[in-house]
């Protein structure tokens, strides 16, 4: 399989709506770290407010509009802060987060900034601050839920990009399912047909938490989705149509000891994976 080089690019971007006020765009790379962020807001009615002191992030916003690779291996934000502040004539956007090796369960701090441009227009105050809404009030069957917490973020950008694979031909439920059941749990991301496996549990590990958002997927107290990425990537990545999808995820989730319970069924997983 050829490989082409991607080349990493450090970049922030601040955006300003009339309407809806303020969301940034942050990609950096340091000490082995990759953050990629996309269209999230940022609680500012103005640039006193931008610069006034660190911003909280909201959780459900990071979570889903959030990638992070330490070391090439996935990760995720645990809680974070920007701000812009004055540089050399110019500015940039600072962000402080706690992040978390989803695979170690280790959490530790990130901080780094970038240079950004201020679009022009932006009000020193009284603009409109984004409206984030409460988790409990999100409605995750609704298509523009979905269309708004859950963007495509670019590829990783730390590894080589591989070439776009043909999809495998599906021979229905069965084979899917014979296909799955034939592997060892440690060889269920080959990494020989997907682009990179820290990229894959990443994937994995943001559509676990969209089902357990949306109360279609409980765990076992004490466990947690990094015990079920490995798996739930093989099957995202498996090149089968939904339908076939939706039957083998919940087959396989059901069948393991971190899952207390699924409560979706194979149509409506089938139409998640569809709008995913």
């Amino acid at each position: 399989m050829n490989e082409e080089p991607v080349e990493f690019q450090p970049s922030a971007e601040v955006r300003w709506n009339s309407d809806t006020g303020f969301e940034f765009d942050f990609a950096s790379c340091s000490d082995d770290v990759v953050i990629q962020i996309m269209a999230i807001p940022l609680p500012a009615d103005g640039t006193i407010e931008l610069m006034g002191g660190p911003l909280e992030l909201d959780r459900l916003e990071i979570l889903f509009k959030a990638r992070v690779d330490i070391d090439e291996n996935p990760g995720q934000i645990r809680e974070a802060t920007v701000e812009l502040a004055a540089d050399f004539g110019g500015y940039k956007l600072v962000l402080v987060a706690q992040i978390e090796d989803v695979e170690t369960g280790q959490v530790f701090p990130f901080s780094t900034s970038l240079p950004v441009e201020i679009p022009q227009g932006v009000p020193k105050a009284g603009g409109p601050r984004p409206v984030l809404m409460a988790e409990d009030d999100l409605d995750w069957d609704d298509e523009a839920t979905l269309e708004r917490m859950v963007v495509d973020l670019p590829d990783n950008p730390t590894v080589t990009e591989q070439k776009p694979i043909e999809e495998r031909p599906t021979g229905g439920i069965g084979a899917l399912l014979d296909a799955l059941s034939a592997i060892s749990e440690e060889d269920l991301v080959d990494e020989n047909k997907v682009q990179d496996k820290a990229e894959v549990h990443g994937e994995a590990a943001r559509f676990l938490q969209l089902l357990i958002q949306r109360d279609d997927l409980e765990l076992e107290e004490d466990r947690t989705i990094e015990e079920l990425v490995d798996g739930v990537g093989s099957i995202l990545h498996s090149g089968a149509s939904e339908l076939p999808m939706a039957v083998a995820l919940s087959e396989w989730l059901l069948e393991q000891d971190a899952v207390a319970d699924l409560f979706i069924d194979d149509d409506s997983l089938a139409g998640l994976l569809a709008q995913w």
